[in-house]
């Protein structure tokens, strides 16, 4: 063994019986490398040698919490360039790397190398530092009030006269890179002190006589309160100092903080200012004792002793001036008690009420507010204002608003009644067109004669689509719509669907494939006539986006069951165009279409889906590629119902139950020509009729029939002599064993929500629409009279 390795070997030796941690690494551009760390290093970090090289090699950045690498890097480099010392607290693992402990890491450095630098460092167990912070903040977190702002926290070891940390929105680099002493810190904060007596008294407390003082005369806490400069500003600041012992060296530590109470100062001003301008009293009440002191006092209390018992003078003031309807909220209000209870939960209580001025008949309005004056909330301020004047202009300008209110809803209520009134007045003939038509394309066989049919039933229906484009105006706006809940089955749900969309799928001979999950709930509690609403919009759009031949897809399956409450989720998918990635973010916006969109819709039915699932509690969304088709995914929370058969059996058909021949259909309408249309279209299909035309009529046909005479009713609404819903509501309350179940079924040109709302009310079963296709007539009569 040489000399050199022979002294290298017994400083090893030393070095390992030294107390704490002591090492060397070496930084070369983004790496950390460890060179050497004596026994102490490996103690202090609860591990082996051989076991922390097996766990991080000689990375020693690998060895730091990943949230504090960083940081450590930073001040590496902020030493190298600075040429000072590296001082830092981070977290290292510890043992087997689970867990971290806080070492506080100090080193001086040299060049190693072209481009390195060495670092020899001693690390220490910085724990107990940072439990004894963290503790002491938490404790004066208690005690500083809401509103307060720190502007600077340190610590001190007085015992040692260093600084332990040093943290400040002040510019205080130069400080910090000295590593000054603690007294030195403290004389440099108070040279921003402008006032002579108070920095002063700054000194004589933070100094580091002062602090040891302190200390050992066993004051655990004190404060001092003063001006001081701030960021070029001078604002009032309060120092908080708490002395602890460091439990492993018995070393006394300070913890000082500084925190902005500019506000508080604010406040006392704005105190000043209440006393000279608009209140006409102001009382403050010391809890303790219960004494009021009058700071400021009006025509109420004029002439009244300043200061006395506040329940006394609450009782006084009541009796003598508020008026007598609300005396009694008067002193429930002001009861001391109830005053501390109601500021337990509110910052300010505010009362309005009516007293007498100079007599009886000058009635004032007063407002009265009352809210703790202090931190520890034991005065309570009591101020009062005269607000007449701006009260009764409050009242006039609320006239005027709701004039205004008025004005708006009249004119919301006549553009309704315009749709409305427009709607059936062209429903009603489109009715009779295509029901001539149908009429009269079953008696020919001349296949010219059969094309033009065809094309007048295409024409109505983008006649139709323009009217309905009226209606959909209304659903816009989710406030104006209500959801009308029952037990549905699932079944009857896809067979609504399909019995609306089948027209068009069969235009552009398109396929819809619907599939229902076995598992899936099959009763819920749900509006059918709204949900069924959400999905043919969207099957409507997939259709105008898929070629012909195309086919749609509709898929619905459960999300989560409670056994209460399932989340359904639908997904409807197509083969289409796809849209557009700039489209995607706005489709479901009103009125919105895709740029170069050549459709005749209103730009409405994906944002009437998103209203209507809103409605129900539930969410959509959309994903799209040009060219790839569209996919919708609609999830809604429903009740679950009992569970029941459903109306269509097959989800994938629309079932007949029983045939037409030799039940009789009652038609009760108004219109001669929709009633012998209507009467062709049934006696067609086998059923018998009879016709009334209005609903007193109706009401003396039905009551004069013998029991379970008519299978149905189709009750048109608008009719003179007797309406069709108060012609419903009288044969539902007849004293007849049918009068409760016949099928009464609204076919009337009133097609909003609201008309809808009116038929079930009034005890309909359905309601149809006019135009009504003769499909859907036959789908609907065989549905109620199986």
């Amino acid at each position: 063994m040489t000399g050199f390795t022979h002294d290298m070997a017994n400083l090893d030796r030393l070095m390992d019986k030294l107390d704490g941690g002591i090492g060397m690494f070496v930084v070369e551009g983004n790496e950390t490398v460890c060179r050497y760390f004596n026994d102490g290093f490996f103690e202090l970090l609860g591990t082996s040698r051989e076991d922390r090289e097996k766990l991080f090699g000689d990375d020693l950045l690998k060895q730091i919490h990943p949230e504090d690498a960083g940081e450590f890097s930073r001040k590496i480099n902020e030493a190298i360039e600075n040429n000072t010392l590296l001082d830092a607290d981070v977290r290292m693992a510890f043992g087997n790397g689970a867990t971290y402990r806080w070492i506080g890491i100090r080193a001086t450095h040299e060049p190693s190398g072209e481009s390195g630098y060495i670092f020899y460092g001693v690390f220490r167990d910085a724990g107990i530092e940072k439990s004894l912070r963290e503790n002491y903040e938490r404790e004066a977190m208690k005690r500083r009030a809401a509103e307060s702002s720190l502007i600077a926290a340190s610590s001190f070891n007085i015992t040692r006269n260093t600084c332990i940390e040093l943290s400040s929105r002040e510019a205080m680099d130069e400080i910090q890179r000295i590593n000054p002493l603690t007294h030195q810190i403290l004389m440099s904060a108070a040279r921003n002190i402008p006032d002579d007596a108070q920095r002063k008294q700054f000194i004589d407390l933070m100094s580091h006589e002062g602090l040891l003082e302190l200390a050992e005369s066993g004051q655990n806490h004190t404060e001092l309160t003063y001006r001081r400069k701030v960021n070029g500003a001078v604002i009032w600041v309060r120092s908080w100092i708490e002395v602890v012992f460091d439990p492993r060296s018995g070393d006394a530590i300070a913890f000082v903080y500084t925190e902005n109470i500019n506000e508080e100062h604010i406040r006392n001003g704005i105190m000043e200012h209440m006393l000279e301008h608009n209140y006409s009293d102001i009382v403050y009440v010391e809890l303790m004792t219960g004494k009021a002191h009058h700071l400021k006092s009006g025509e109420l209390i004029s002439g009244r002793d300043k200061t006395g018992d506040f329940g006394e003078m609450v009782g006084l003031v009541t009796e003598k001036c508020i008026s007598e309807a609300e005396k009694a909220e008067v002193r429930r209000t002001f009861e001391l008690g109830n005053l501390r209870t109601g500021l337990e939960n509110d910052a300010v209580i505010s009362l309005q009420y009516r007293a007498y001025g100079s007599d009886a008949d000058d009635i004032r309005i007063l407002e009265c507010e009352a809210y703790y004056f202090d931190e520890r909330k034991e005065i309570i301020v009591i101020s009062q204002q005269d607000i007449t004047e701006s009260y009764r202009e409050a009242m006039a300008m609320n006239d005027e608003l709701n004039k205004a209110l008025e004005e708006a809803r009249k004119a919301d209520n006549a553009k309704d009644d315009f749709l409305s009134q427009m709607s059936r007045d062209l429903r009603t003939p489109i009715n009779s067109i295509l029901g001539m038509t149908e009429l009269a394309a079953g008696i020919t066989e001349d296949a010219e004669l059969l094309g033009y049919f065809d094309r007048i039933k295409e024409e109505n229906n983008r006649l139709l689509n323009i009217i309905n484009r009226f209606v959909e105006m209304a659903f816009i706006d989710s406030s104006r719509i209500e959801l009308h809940c029952e037990n549905c089955h699932i079944n009857d749900l896809v067979s609504n669907i399909r019995a609306a969309v089948d027209p068009l799928l069969e235009a552009k001979n398109q396929r819809l494939i619907i599939r229902i999950e076995k598992r899936a709930v099959k009763n819920i509690y749900a509006d059918p006539e709204r949900l069924c609403q959400i999905f043919v919009n969207l099957i409507t759009n997939a259709v105008a986006a898929t070629p012909e031949g195309g086919t749609i897809y509709m898929t619905e399956r459960d999300v989560t069951n409670d056994g209460e409450k399932v989340l359904a989720r639908f997904t409807l998918t197509d083969n289409g165009k796809g849209m557009s990635r700039e489209f995607l973010e706005i489709c479901f916006d009103p009125f919105t279409k895709e740029a170069g969109e050549e459709s005749e819709g209103t730009g409405l039915g994906l944002a009437i889906a998103r209203t209507l699932t809103e409605l129900f509690g539930g969410t959509i969304t959309a994903d799209s590629r040009p060219g790839r088709g569209s996919s919708f995914r609609v999830e809604i929370p429903f009740a679950i119902a009992p569970a029941h058969e459903p109306l269509n059996a097959d989800p994938d058909e629309i079932a007949v139950q029983s045939p037409p021949a030799g039940k009789f259909i009652l038609i009760v309408d108004d219109n001669a020509i929709n009633n012998e249309i209507t009467k062709s279209l049934l006696e067609k299909k086998g059923y018998r009729v009879a016709i009334a035309e209005n609903g007193l009529e109706a009401v003396e046909l039905f009551d004069s029939s013998e029991l379970g005479h008519f299978s149905a009713i189709l009750m048109d609404i608008r009719m003179p002599v007797m309406d069709g819903l108060e012609a419903a509501r009288t044969i539902r309350e007849m004293k007849r064993a049918d009068a409760q179940v016949v099928p009464v079924i609204a076919m009337t040109a009133n097609a909003y929500d609201e008309d809808m709302r009116k038929s079930r009310e009034a005890g309909m079963d359905a309601h149809l629409s006019k135009p009504v296709l003769p499909e859907q007539l036959y789908e609907t009569l065989a549905k109620y009279t199986k």
